[in-house]
């Protein structure tokens, strides 16, 4: 059988198959419509009071012994979601012999206890709770709590960790009724720098050995301190063209790579820094390069008059700000 033939006949049994189950979905929902409620209950997912549960009891709009109203059902759930402290509230409808039987599932907010953390010597806790989000007494939530591991992660990124790994964990504390997380985090170290690569450099302007020695943060074999260093670094050069009237100048890219396919495009191209000299066995994933990539401009020449109160240099200084 001819392959797009096949095809065609599998989509059009898939289309009648969808068609199908919803116009049964229509019909069960017709059906239920024709009864009367023969019963409500309620399902607690968690710990309620006798005085909420009351509550719920008064709010609900569907009665026993009346038709089956999916409105009535749609703002009784709207009732008792309004009461608050519910993470969710489902309606299960069964139809037998005496009619529909409702069952309102209640699902109890869960709320953030103690939130731990283990691992962290390099950076503080102090540091790290001031980029998660999860605390005690907030509404707890799976999603968050990922959320909260991508931005530790970041932030150990940030300085210089590159390989940091962290998760977390939960459990319920029957003693508070709340969840109680625990982020674990491997900090790992950071790579010593192997390579310092300068592009979009004329040596005849600044050389980029004299770059190279400016920076404070970012050397040649010592550890990576991450981004937050190297924009230290890049002010110090970007001031440094300033000052020799490329006021227009900046480091448009950096990057901090030990992607071998990555570093194959820069060969041959700007200044290259390399130690060779390292302990023997240590692990290439140990080092870094890093990449950073000038946009010179061109000399801007400014001629300033009646100055008397602030210096040429200063008023320079604004214009190449803006």
């Amino acid at each position: 059988m001819n392959l797009r033939y096949f095809s065609l006949i599998f989509l059009c049994l898939l289309v009648s198959i969808n068609v199908y189950a919803q116009a049964q979905n229509i019909d069960l929902l017709n059906e239920l419509s024709e009864y009367k409620i023969s019963s409500i209950s309620y399902k607690y997912e968690g710990d309620f009071s006798k005085e909420f549960k009351d509550k719920v009891s008064l709010v609900t709009i569907a009665e026993k012994g009346k038709p089956y109203s999916r409105s009535d059902i749609r703002k009784s759930i709207e009732n008792i979601y309004s009461l608050g402290g519910l993470a969710d509230v489902k309606c299960d409808a069964q139809l037998d012999e005496n009619g529909v039987s409702i069952t309102f599932i209640l699902i109890k907010q869960k709320m953030t206890d103690d939130v731990y953390l283990e691992g962290n010597k390099k950076l503080s806790d102090k540091s790290i709770r001031n980029v998660i989000r999860l605390t005690k007494g907030q509404e707890y939530d799976d999603s968050v709590a990922a959320r909260d591991v991508n931005a530790i992660r970041d932030l150990y990124v940030s300085f210089g960790y590159l390989n940091a790994n962290v998760s977390f964990t939960s459990s319920f504390d029957n003693k508070t009724n709340g969840m109680d997380v625990t982020f674990k985090i491997s900090e790992g170290s950071q790579p010593i720098v192997k390579e310092l690569i300068f592009t979009g450099t004329n040596e005849a302007i600044i050389d980029s050995t004299q770059l190279l020695r400016m920076m404070k943060e970012i050397k040649l074999g010592s550890p990576y301190k991450g981004q937050n260093a190297l924009n230290s670094d890049i002010k110090i050069i970007e001031e440094k063209y300033r000052e020799k009237g490329f006021l227009t100048a900046k480091v448009w890219r950096t990057l901090a790579t030990s992607d071998e396919e990555l570093l194959k495009q820069y060969k041959g191209i700007g200044r290259h820094f390399t130690i060779v000299d390292f302990e023997p066995g240590t692990s290439q994933d140990s080092f870094i390069t890093v990449i950073i990539e000038i946009q010179q401009g061109r000399m801007i020449y400014i001629k300033i008059n009646g100055n008397k109160h602030i210096k040429d240099k200063d008023i320079i200084k604004c214009y190449s700000n803006t």
